[in-house]
């Protein structure tokens, strides 16, 4: 949301200021330099007393 908020006035800014080029060389070093923060591993909340990794149940049946 953050990204269509700004980004697309500033890229249309910078589009009829500077060519259409440097507008997409301008999004292309924001995404370059964005990328690798998307490497960070998001870790989900786990409950207490629920593993985070292990092995599936073996069968799915419903209680009885």
């Amino acid at each position: 949301m953050l990204g269509t908020l700004l980004g697309l006035p500033l890229a249309t800014f910078a589009g009829g200021h500077y060519g259409w080029r440097a507008a997409f060389g301008t999004i292309t070093l924001l995404t370059v330099l964005a990328a690798p923060l998307t490497q960070y591993p998001v870790r989900d909340p786990v409950p207490s007393g629920r593993p985070s990794r292990g092995k599936p149940p073996t069968s799915w049946s419903a209680p009885s």
